[in-house]
């Protein structure tokens, strides 16, 4: 076998290659622990989250602008309903009373409407 000298630049620009090569290995790798645990601190917000009761009801019945768990909307669109007494769930009526309580707009349309 008959060697050849290397052109000048020929060793460093390889030894530049594989140093680039572990330098994208080191981050691809990073990137996967990095996305891996993401997901586990996500998933595990998530479990805390709806095991602390972070559901749609919840935030709904603890937020001082919805008494009852129901909105003023809502509550004024089945105010008919619940003069007449025709609303047949009980939990309905029950949520409907506790926000007429807390909320004055709703309950003198309540008293509006009665009228």
């Amino acid at each position: 076998m008959n060697w050849q000298p290397c052109s000048q630049g020929t060793i460093s620009s390889a030894s530049a290659l594989v140093r680039s090569r572990k330098s994208v290995e080191t981050r691809r790798s990073f990137l996967k622990s990095a996305s891996a645990a993401a997901v586990v601190v996500a998933g595990g917000g998530f479990a805390a989250w709806t095991l602390s009761g972070g559901d749609k009801l919840n935030t709904l019945y603890n937020n001082p602008n919805y008494p009852g768990g129901i909105a003023c909307s809502e509550i004024i669109r089945i105010l008919p309903e619940y003069i007449d007494e025709s609303i047949k769930d009980a939990e309905i009526v029950e949520n409907m009373s506790v926000h007429l309580a807390a909320c004055d707009y709703c309950r003198n349309k309540h008293d509006m409407l009665k009228a």
